[in-house]
């Protein structure tokens, strides 16, 4: 990706897409359903039920994957382009499926 990342400093990236049961929780705790092309914010969380997928791109070309069963909180996003030597993710996982991934 080049330049300068036009989104706003909080928008840290957008879902390419969504099956099933997947919610994002705003800052201030508002829920949402989640939808492709809407945007993903730091400080928010992503809770996906049973089955769900969600997909997104982060603004720093990032792809991210969240499986059923999981909730995931953007505590951290920080990137202003390819030359930002102070980009920064940080994320926190409260809940995730791990009986797939030792199947």
């Amino acid at each position: 990706m080049g330049g300068a990342v036009s989104a706003q400093s909080s928008d840290a990236g957008k879902f390419l897409s969504v099956v099933g049961d997947v919610r994002v929780i705003s800052r201030d705790g508002a829920p949402r359903a989640a939808q492709g092309e809407a945007e993903f914010r730091e400080g928010e969380s992503i809770i996906t039920g049973a089955g769900a997928l969600a997909q997104l791109r982060m603004f720093d070309g990032a792809l991210m994957s969240v499986r059923g069963d999981t909730e995931i909180k953007l505590e951290r996003f920080s990137y202003a382009g390819e030359r930002d030597r102070n980009a920064s993710f940080l994320m926190s996982v409260f809940k995730a499926d791990c009986a797939r991934s030792r199947a």
